[in-house]
Order: structure tokens, then C-alpha cells, then sequence
């Protein structure tokens, strides 16, 4: 049986990519000439947005009783 990674490590990835991705779709937004570009960038960010929600609500659990 494999070893999984610490939680601590787990959540501070979630919230790196939670952090930084939608942080990259809207430093685009300023560059896109069309209307379905722009609404990409703005799901991207939406999208990657929910994994600093994974990161945050997961650290509840871990230090509930």
C-alpha cells in the first residue's frame, strides 16, 4: 500500500491552483478581442476558482472533533 501525501500538502496545492489559475484567465481578459473568449477566460477562472474552496472547507474537517 502506497503512502498518500500530507493533507497539509494536498490543501496548499488546492489553493495554489485555486489562487493562480483564476488569477492567469483574468490577466487575459484584457487581451481577448471576442465575446466567447472572453467568456472562456471567465469559466476558466470560474472553474479553477472552486479548487481554493477544496483547499479551504477540507481544513475544517481535519481539525473537527
Amino acid at each position: 500500500m502506497h503512502r498518500l501525501p500530507p493533507a497539509s500538502s494536498t490543501q496548499q496545492g488546492m489553493q495554489t491552483v485555486g489562487f493562480l489559475g483564476p488569477a492567469f484567465f483574468l490577466s487575459q481578459l484584457s487581451g481577448v478581442s471576442s465575446v466567447y473568449a472572453a467568456v472562456g477566460c471567465m469559466m476558466g477562472a470560474q472553474g479553477l476558482d472552486a479548487f481554493s474552496q477544496s483547499g479551504l472547507y477540507s481544513n475544517h474537517q481535519d481539525i473537527g472533533p
